[in-house]
């Protein structure tokens, strides 16, 4: 049997805000190691922090200025 889902808010993990050369971005564990062609941009914290990130900073598919 799976283990229980776990619910959002009560998630503690670390996130970190990552993109590809797309300008794509995601979210990833900060303990992971990621995949070949994303890119930690230097944002980490809770998940619902790095997605507030995101929303509120991040184009998709067009590079931002400032951005690393």
């Amino acid at each position: 049997m799976p283990p229980p889902n776990r619910d959002e808010d009560e998630d503690t993990r670390r996130y970190k805000v990552v993109r590809n050369d797309k300008w794509e971005f995601s979210i990833w564990l900060d303990h992971k190691s990621l995949p070949r062609g994303w890119y930690h941009i230097g944002v980490t914290g809770l998940k619902n922090n790095c997605l507030e990130f995101v929303n509120q900073n991040c184009v998709f598919g067009a590079p931002n200025p400032g951005m690393p």
